[in-house]
């Protein structure tokens, strides 16, 4: 879910720059953690790539979608 939600932040943050991107590929990789403090958390590592884009433009894209994705701002 958290990928398909970052693809379609990708998407809208394109939007707001007046850009028409391709369909963004976005693997995430989850990984359940413990800590003796906290208990149990999750990590994610997203890895995004849109053909034609640079890895800056991407970068870019990247840092406007974690303002617009809930997932990345929960």
């Amino acid at each position: 879910a958290y990928a398909i939600c970052f693809a379609t932040a990708l998407h809208e943050s394109a939007r707001k720059q007046n850009r028409i991107i391709p369909e963004p590929v976005v693997d995430a990789y989850v990984s359940l953690n413990k800590n003796e403090k906290d208990g149990f958390f999750l990590t994610v590592k997203l890895n995004v790539d849109i053909a034609g884009l640079s890895k800056d433009e991407i970068h870019t894209l990247v840092l406007e979608g974690q303002q617009i994705c809930p997932y990345s701002k929960a």
